[in-house]
């Protein structure tokens, strides 16, 4: 669907209902006035719109083109030609040589005046910025937002060729397999034995877009991510379209505490789009989740819809991350319900020839069920499903059977990224071959499947007192280990063991005889820090030694913000109060 939006053929729904159906158009991309202040004002309105997208070599600020106004008073009526006042070598004028606007007055609802830009213009930028404000005195904004459209991109494939299949990732930021199944039902391949295999989301989305252990085989993590073996690239490579978009721009994947993308990664980047809805006025006085009176993830699920219909036929890729959703709280997911839903079914003819992956990168980790036993299970159980293409069901069905097999199995994102890498080469296997291996990955413990202990969920815990004194020493042991992470860093202060909130000795024929491993839950000051640790103790030297990396289960929010240090984050807590407090 291209910004500006349909012409009025659209319209008779919206005047037979008085509201937008699936054909017609969507909110966003209408712009709304208060009538009634309008006319009773007998006010003269201007309106401006402009394009922006991001600079090269700079992934988080943007440049903007010049504003092409068109002026609006009570009087318009029908349409109304107005040339952009610029010079002819400015690229705006080149892009909107002439706006058409019309205003009719039986799709006035209550008191709001509807404008519709026409058809005949077309923007040749992804994202526009709209802006009216009053031309008499007190000059003020009356209104202001944000568009976008997909725009082909001519240099892609036109058509699939056969066995080349197109993939789609849908991913939900922290949101478990149990709460996931219990909050959006939908019918397809669901893997019961997904595990992560780090705490958050970048070593998760590292294995399975590299195939990379994020710290010891990835690269600079700090920097430009540009020469990183991202799998987008394979496909790109294969003549696939790519996608990338991500909502909640200072915490994206590869923009925390690091530099992104030199170049635009990825044939439509929505970041930029992000970058200038998050800096608006209006998203700071709207309601958490909204722009507006839109929801955030409608927004863009509305990007990712243009990009299924504009690439109907060709073949694509695509990452849409959805992380504010459910990064804070978790039962806000729910509110999508209906609305992701209602875009699965919408897309069901785009999407059902498809490779689509709809999964979350781990559960909760910050809320207050992330303290209790089945909170902690669930934080390293993530949801995941996988649907097949018919056809490819169809031809080969054991295809379907080793997958539906592999669904009760332990797997990881190192399976993942497998997979992904197979359907990249599945244009070029016979029909013979199969897109996923051949056997089933059979049952497995967690190092076989590349999940660390510290998130392995597969073995019997069992409650310790608290007042043992083994475990009074394990307890101290993780304190001293968070500081002497921290030492290094001036700015943080040193932390005092508050209290033991829960340990477990963990039951695993699995591992060496002579090693006992533990699992405590502390809570440290000044910062009230919960911090969770495997810790191994070995019962013929007596010494013990915390085994993996610690976790933080309560939210931090500021207390770090003095360090630049992804795995500090968690632990640092900021002597400066009143950087604490920005």
């Amino acid at each position: 669907m291209d910004f500006p939006p349909h012409s009025t053929t659209s319209l008779s729904i919206v005047e037979r209902t008085g509201a937008l159906l699936e054909d017609a158009l969507l909110d966003m991309e209408w712009l709304h006035i208060n009538n009634t202040a309008v006319n009773n004002n007998r006010l003269n309105v201007a309106c401006f719109y402009r394009c922006y997208d991001r600079i090269d070599d700079d992934d988080d600020n943007l440049h903007y083109d010049q504003w092409v106004r068109f002026n609006l008073s009570p009087e318009n009526t029908g349409i109304t030609k107005i040339t952009p006042s610029f010079n002819s070598s400015n690229m705006c004028a080149k892009l909107y040589s002439t706006l058409q606007l019309k205003i009719r007055p039986e799709i006035r609802q209550r008191h709001e005046l509807i404008i519709m830009f026409q058809d005949t213009v077309r923007p040749g930028c992804e994202f526009v910025e709209t802006s009216c404000e009053r031309t008499n005195f007190p000059r003020i904004t009356i209104y202001r937002n944000n568009h976008n459209q997909i725009l082909k991109h001519e240099t892609t494939s036109s058509r699939a060729r056969p066995n080349v299949k197109s993939v789609i990732l849908i991913v939900l930021d922290s949101v478990s397999h149990a709460s996931f199944v219990l909050k959006i039902l939908y019918k397809s391949y669901i893997f019961d034995g997904m595990n992560k295999i780090g705490d958050q989301s970048f070593p998760n989305a590292v294995a399975f877009l590299a195939g990379r252990d994020y710290q010891t085989e990835f690269g600079d993590v700090k920097g430009f991510f540009d020469e990183h073996p991202l799998i987008w690239k394979d496909f790109q490579n294969k003549s696939y379209t790519t996608y990338y978009a991500e909502d909640y721009p200072n915490f994206n994947l590869f923009n925390y505490l690091a530099k992104g993308f030199r170049k635009k990664p990825v044939h439509h980047y929505f970041r930029p789009f992000w970058l200038n809805v998050y800096g608006s006025y209006l998203h700071r006085r709207s309601k958490f989740l909204c722009y507006g009176n839109q929801a955030m993830h409608n927004i863009e699920l509305n990007y990712l819809s243009q990009f299924l219909r504009k690439y109907r036929d060709s073949p694509k890729f695509a990452l849409n991350w959805l992380t504010e959703l459910g990064h804070d709280y978790m039962n806000k997911v729910n509110v999508a319900d209906d609305d992701f839903a209602n875009f699965l079914i919408k897309h069901y003819e785009e999407v059902k020839e498809s490779f689509l992956f709809v999964f979350s990168d781990h559960g909760h980790r910050f809320d207050s069920i992330r303290r209790t036993a089945i909170g902690r299970i669930e934080e390293s159980l993530p949801f995941f499903s996988m649907h097949i293409p018919i056809d490819l069901r169809e031809r080969f069905p054991r295809i379907a059977k080793t997958v539906e097999r592999n669904t009760q199995v332990l797997t990881s994102f190192w399976d993942f990224y497998v997979t992904m890498r197979d359907i990249l080469d599945l244009g070029q296997r016979s029909k013979s071959k199969k897109v996923v291996r051949n056997d089933s990955l059979q049952d497995r413990n967690c190092k076989e499947a590349g999940i660390p202990y510290e998130f392995c969920r597969c073995y019997v815990e069992t409650s310790v007192d608290t007042e043992n004194v083994l475990i009074q020493q394990l307890a101290n042991k993780v304190i001293d280990h968070l500081n002497c992470l921290l030492k290094s860093f001036e700015v943080c202060a040193q932390l005092v063991l508050s209290k033991i909130i829960q340990a477990e000795v963990i039951a695993n024929e699995d591992l060496v005889t002579t090693n006992q491993y533990y699992r405590l839950t502390v809570e440290a000051k000044p910062s009230k820090g919960i911090f969770e640790a495997l810790l191994k103790y070995n019962g013929s030297t007596g010494t013990f030694d915390v085994s993996g990396k610690l976790n933080r289960v309560n939210s931090y929010g500021n207390q770090s913000i003095c360090v630049y240090e992804q795995e500090l984050r968690k632990f640092c807590y900021c002597t400066n109060e009143s950087v604490r407090i920005k």
